[in-house]
């Protein structure tokens, strides 16, 4: 797999994460520790909901955006730390037995001015169902390794 640094992320890279399809325990058990509402936890009361049926907390879908974005293996060499969400947007709801994917594309990046080594990257996410609606859209900030420098061992041929 290719090691991605804060520098591979120009504006308009673009990386698909895989899959995931979630299951009625999945949303039940978050709804119950994080967003205890009677459409995250019952499913009759779920039916009875402006809903139509069970859905999953949108702070969940943005923790599973989190999850497949680190599944992708593009923030392996690089992550330092979150920054923030700019821009988080439920654009339809995520239910059971739907499978998602995120499409994230940076935005751009620039060099941090606080922490040196590293820069700070925008990604927009895109969580994207099976039908392939946009369930969700937000953007994050992100603090990333550079690339490391790589400096020749010392040898006959660079004594300088």
């Amino acid at each position: 797999m290719t090691e991605y640094y804060v520098e591979d992320f120009v504006e308009g890279f673009e990386l698909t994460t895989p899959e995931r399809t979630i299951t009625d325990d999945e949303i039940i058990v978050f709804g119950a520790a994080y967003d205890p509402q009677d459409f995250h936890l019952d499913k009759e009361a779920a039916d009875a909901s402006v809903f139509k049926g069970l859905v999953a907390s949108g702070f969940q879908v943005a923790s599973l955006a989190w999850t497949l974005g680190l599944a992708s293996g593009a923030f392996d060499a690089c992550s330092l730390a979150g920054l923030g969400i700019e821009d988080l947007r439920w654009k339809a709801p995520l239910r059971t037995g739907d499978t998602v994917h995120c499409k994230i594309r940076s935005l751009g990046w620039r060099e941090s001015k606080s922490q040196p080594g590293a820069g700070i990257v925008r990604f927009n996410y895109d969580m994207v169902n099976q039908r392939g609606e946009t369930i969700m859209a937000m953007v994050i900030v992100q603090l990333f390794r550079k690339r490391p420098v790589k400096v020749p061992a010392p040898g006959p041929d660079n004594l300088n």
